[in-house]
């Protein structure tokens, strides 16, 4: 429910106000000084409303990254350490010996050899890619929404 009190003291803090009554109601707000119109405030609270919207897609996005990536039945981490470090194989494969041995998201070890490698990483790179794309496109939709019930309507069901 909209709070035009916390919003003229969040995006206003020059503006001065009192409220006697119910803070959703526009009109039991008195200016003491400064004035903020109905129509710019309703207008920020959904861009405030969006910007709490896009923060828990992104926060949906870090929880599915913490859950790794599935390869050969095993789940290895996605954490950014990580992907350096399969960036790091990918991109330097001549400068290990092979097999090697990688680590799982549950701290066992796995036996990488050298001819698993390419599809190893595209694994990693498709689980993030999924996880990226799906949320870019959530938060594209938030962003386009015009009211509280289109944003509202948007469910991130990642």
């Amino acid at each position: 429910m909209i709070n035009y009190v916390k919003i003229i003291g969040e995006v206003h803090p020059d503006v001065s106000v009192s409220c006697l009554g119910d803070t959703s109601d526009y009109n039991n707000i008195t200016f003491n000084s400064g004035y903020v119109s109905k129509a710019d405030l309703d207008s920020e609270y959904i861009n405030c409303y969006k910007k709490e919207k896009n923060h828990s897609i992104d926060q949906k996005t870090g929880y599915l990254f913490s859950l790794g990536f599935v390869y050969d039945t095993n789940t290895f981490s996605l954490s950014l350490s990580a992907q350096s470090n399969w960036n790091t194989l990918k991109g330097s494969e001549a400068d290990f010996t092979w097999p090697v041995s990688v680590s799982t998201i549950d701290d066992g070890e796995y036996i990488l050899p050298q001819t698993s490698l390419q599809a190893f990483w595209e694994a990693a790179r498709d689980e993030g890619k999924v996880h990226l794309d799906g949320g870019r496109s959530l938060k594209q939709q938030v962003n386009a929404a015009t009211t509280i019930a289109e944003i509202d309507a948007i469910v991130d069901n990642r």
